[in-house]
């Protein structure tokens, strides 16, 4: 899913927005185990925040147990 199609609604949706984009580096990586992002050259843009747009998306098994 892109960052820019998801709706931001309340101030809970925007911290759990914000801290998607973190996922490599959070719970010392253990979310980054299940899911991956890719950082887009296009920009994401709504009335909370304007950012860098990304994709994530669920890792396969194989890439769960690799990492």
């Amino acid at each position: 899913m892109r960052g820019r199609d998801m709706p931001i609604e309340s101030v809970d949706d925007f911290v759990a927005f914000q801290r998607l984009r973190e996922i490599p580096s959070i719970f010392n990586g253990t979310l980054a185990r299940s899911y991956e992002i890719e950082l887009l050259t296009e920009r994401c843009s709504n009335d909370w925040i304007t950012c860098q747009d990304f994709l994530i998306r669920r890792r396969g098994e194989a890439s769960r147990n690799a990492a």
